[in-house]
């Protein structure tokens, strides 16, 4: 039932000022509640004239000061996290102490203690009112999709026009979509409202390894990894579904449902076309079953360590590691050095990134000025925007250098003062070979003459 899409588009060439928009489907047509593929909706015009664009090119360079300005405080914190999460790290390698799963010294409070154990706490978790059980796991995840429309869109220039499409086609989402808010809305792509299931993670109420309880809230950060569950094993067999007329159902039951294949259940026959508010349901569980930690004791718990002189550690850079597996604690300080230097290049282009980019929008403006000239001028602000844009790369290098300079030379004084010396002496160097140079080649001259 979906109209074919025209083989010629109706914008008027003279459209100027707010969006028009052009309707290729009819109210009627585009397709019913079984979806298929794109529907075409429509496009929306608009044209801005030279001194709308400029004015948002204006806008635009005052972003590019808050983005250039943010940049400098980026490096020189990255540059002092770095320093001090290393030093942390390093003073955990002189102060970690071994300690056994199954029991607890009190001597070792405090300390920094590093033990790879097995996981304890497993529970049971039950799903559609009861119906299904899944067993020996620390969480189960319910996933939820609903076949619903949604809303495309693309956005193209045509000379000084922007051109944006609009399309709709049906998919699963796991996200209710207001279809009263589409450009192009039609009674025969309305979404339902209503949710009778949630997506949703249920935790065992506490979890531990070996005799140590561990902060529920950090572990499931690390403890996260899921399979999906096999609900083959789960559905009676023989099992018939008695579907509900109405999509979605009011309550998700088993009797209502049907297993799509091994790990999925629809609330519609999934030998036939989904229909809009169709319900899709997935389960997963955990797969973890060991734990490597470097914390402190705690009592029967661990946390943080540092914080304080005596650790050498500044304070806001408290150690706490959890790992899934067993790992011996050598390899999980060289892991935690590996990612205290990726963040730190990862922070690193994002300053310089900053800065060029706020840069290049500071400059913008420059290059609109052309956009005046008849015929060329689009042509001839593109060749000074691009030259612009290469031109504030390098000052932004430049700039973001002598930030991370001055702060190394703030937070590793050492190795700071010593590239300084070096890049002064370099520096030096070249002048002096400069001068030189033009010496020598006017005392040939005076020679010559």
């Amino acid at each position: 039932s979906v109209r074919p899409l025209p083989t010629a588009r109706s914008i008027a060439d003279g459209a100027v000022g707010g969006p028009k928009f052009v309707d290729f489907m009819s109210e009627e047509g585009g397709g019913d509640e079984e979806g298929g593929g794109d529907v075409f909706g429509g496009e929306d015009v608009t044209e801005e004239g030279y001194m709308g664009r400029m004015g948002n090119t204006c806008c635009g360079a005052g972003f590019g000061i808050l983005l250039f300005l943010a940049s400098g405080p980026l490096i020189w914190w990255n540059e002092g996290r770095a320093v001090y999460t290393r030093d942390a790290i390093n003073a955990g390698m002189e102060n970690v102490v071994e300690v056994p799963c199954g029991s607890i010294d009190s001597a070792n409070e405090g300390k920094l203690v590093h033990f790879a154990c097995g996981l304890e706490g497993f529970g049971s978790f039950t799903a559609l009112d009861g119906a299904l059980t899944v067993n020996n796991t620390l969480f189960l995840s319910t996933e939820v999709e609903m076949f619903q429309w949604q809303e495309s869109t693309s956005t193209r220039s045509e000379g000084k026009k922007k051109v944006t499409s609009y399309s709709y086609n049906t998919a699963w989402l796991d996200r209710p979509v207001n279809s009263d808010a589409f450009k192009k809305s039609s009674p025969n792509r309305t979404n339902p409202t209503s949710w009778p299931l949630a997506s949703k993670t249920e935790w065992v109420p506490s979890v531990s390894a070996g005799a140590f309880q561990l902060p529920l809230e950090k572990a499931k950060t690390v403890l996260d990894d899921a399979v999906d569950v096999n609900l083959s094993e789960l559905y009676p067999a023989g099992h018939a579904a008695n579907f509900s007329a109405r999509q979605p159902p009011q309550t998700i039951t088993l009797a209502n449902t049907e297993l799509s294949d091994p790990y999925t259940i629809v609330t519609t026959d999934p030998s036939q076309a989904s229909r809009v508010g169709a319900m899709r349901i997935s389960f997963s569980q955990s797969t973890v079953t060991s734990v490597s930690a470097l914390a402190a004791q705690t009592g029967s718990t661990i946390g943080e360590w540092g914080g304080s002189k005596k650790d050498d550690v500044q304070e806001g850079y408290e150690l706490f590691e959890l790992q899934k597996g067993e790992r011996a604690a050598s390899d999980m300080f060289e892991a935690m050095h590996y990612r205290n230097n990726m963040s730190t290049w990862i922070f690193r282009l994002l300053g310089l990134v900053l800065a060029w980019f706020g840069l290049y929008l500071v400059t913008q403006p420059i290059a609109m000025f052309p956009d005046f000239i008849p015929f060329c001028g689009e042509f001839i602000g593109d060749m000074v925007g691009c030259i612009l844009g290469c031109a504030m790369f390098m000052i932004a290098i430049v700039y973001c250098s002598f930030i991370g300079a001055i702060a190394w030379i703030r937070f590793r004084p050492l190795l700071g003062i010593g590239l300084l010396i070096i890049a002064g002496l370099a520096a030096g160097g070249f002048v002096y070979a400069r001068q030189y140079a033009k010496k020598k080649k006017q005392e040939n001259s005076e020679l010559l003459s």
